[in-house]
């Protein structure tokens, strides 16, 4: 696939990102859009959590790019592009800054395949069986994430001790 058909393909899967947040989210996401890359090479952790927290601790250092800057970098540090995620990373009334994850082809020993891009949203705990719409940037804490990861942990101890007794 050539660096074009990349370009509009990321389009393509941040409209639909945009768009999934909007349905689970009550935030005001905006169609200005940034983007951070990451490297999952870089990745060496096995637990969700621990990567999230390590994705969200390296990603505060790095700076947002334009699409156009985002796919000439892609094209200079991945030439064989296998694999790519894009994540929700944080909304603000003027910009979201999504995440860009990927992996190359080389590092699978697969060459010169079309690359896989999709998008994903991490969801709270408290929100995976919920149709209540929670807050996109819930990853960088606050009281009333806070709040809900309490009463879910409460909810979590009832249902136990009902099935226990």
């Amino acid at each position: 696939m050539n660096i074009e058909a990349i370009d509009i393909k990321i389009k393509s899967v941040t409209e639909n990102l945009i768009q999934m947040t909007r349905y689970l989210c009550w935030n005001k996401i905006s169609d200005n859009c940034f983007y951070i890359l990451t490297n999952k090479e870089d990745i060496k952790l096995d637990n969700a959590e621990e990567i999230r927290k390590y994705r969200q601790k390296a990603n505060r250092k790095k700076h947002p790019l334009t699409l156009n800057q985002v796919i000439s970098k892609l094209k200079v540090d991945s030439p064989n592009l296998y694999d790519c995620d894009l994540y929700l990373y944080r909304s603000m009334k003027d910009k979201t800054i999504v995440e860009i994850q990927f992996l190359s082809g080389f590092a699978l020993e697969k060459v010169n395949k079309e690359p896989m891009i999709t998008c994903k949203i991490i969801l709270p705990t408290y929100a995976e069986n919920s149709k209540e719409k929670f807050n996109a940037n819930w990853q960088f804490g606050g009281f009333q994430h806070c709040w809900k990861i309490f009463i879910w942990k409460l909810k979590i101890k009832r249902q136990i001790n009902k099935n226990v007794c």
